[in-house]
């Protein structure tokens, strides 16, 4: 389903090269016959949580347990072992 243009069809008529790949059209681009370039239409990316769902229904990656994340543990004199360790 893709046509093919030369370099100098495709910059003559651009605004309805776009106006093809819009409606869904891959154009190959060619140089002295040769193909040399495609301009295909992006596809739509779901949202990061389709995504993370699609991964977990085909079985991927694990359901999170929880939602939240779990704070850090805080141990005095971090700040000065760090310091310590620098010198």
């Amino acid at each position: 389903m893709s046509e093919a243009y030369s370099i100098y069809e495709a910059k003559t008529h651009f605004s309805k090269l776009v106006k093809k790949v819009r409606e869904g059209k891959e154009i190959i681009i060619k140089d002295r016959g040769t193909p040399v370039g495609k301009l295909v239409p992006i596809k739509h990316e779901k949202s990061f949580n389709q995504r993370m769902e699609a991964l977990v229904t085909r079985g991927l990656i694990a359901s999170p347990k929880s939602s939240k994340i779990p704070k850090g543990i805080k141990r005095a004199g971090a700040l000065k072992r760090f310091l310590e360790d620098r010198e």
